[in-house]
């Protein structure tokens, strides 16, 4: 289940709202770029259970690092939040 969702595009990271009351879990992060022709995707398997909440600057963080790594002109990136069982 995709909890979070957050886009260069966009303040803030939208949660879905059925997320806002999850305990600890385990998840994945899903970090993204592209420039319109190419994409680039990372996925970052998070197995320490912790909440959301503590997980989201983790992920925002990473987004941000990966920018700073690419020698791109982005046009769309972020990151994606997924619960695993």
């Amino acid at each position: 289940m995709i909890v979070a969702t957050h886009s260069v595009h966009n303040d803030e990271p939208h949660i879905h709202p059925r997320a806002r009351g999850l305990g600890p879990s385990k998840w994945l992060i899903r970090v993204y770029a592209t420039d319109g022709k190419e994409k680039w995707q990372q996925d970052i398997r998070h197995n320490h259970r912790c909440h959301l909440y503590d997980l989201l600057p983790i992920a925002a963080q990473t987004a941000n690092d990966t920018l700073a790594e690419l020698d791109w002109v982005v046009t769309d990136a972020g990151f994606q939040v997924i619960r695993l069982r």
